[in-house]
């Protein structure tokens, strides 16, 4: 599990769904696009969430290990 940080909020993803996020943005960056973008996610509880974040250039988008409880 990873911590994917997007401008200023931080949730809780699998190191796939990171992965995919952080190499669409990058992408979209490189061509100058933006898109939204559903990410499956943990909420506090570890239970299943889905978040939804808008992808685009000048917004910093970055992924770390998140601790092995689960916590955020």
């Amino acid at each position: 599990m990873e911590n994917l940080g997007y401008g200023a909020a931080t949730i809780l993803v699998s190191d796939a769904a990171a992965s995919a996020v952080l190499r669409y943005a990058a992408i979209l960056a490189h061509t100058g696009g933006g898109d939204v973008v559903d990410v499956p996610s943990s909420d506090d509880d570890c239970l299943g969430a889905h978040a939804r974040n808008v992808l685009g250039p000048g917004i910093p988008a970055i992924a770390t290990n998140a601790p092995a409880d689960g916590a955020v």
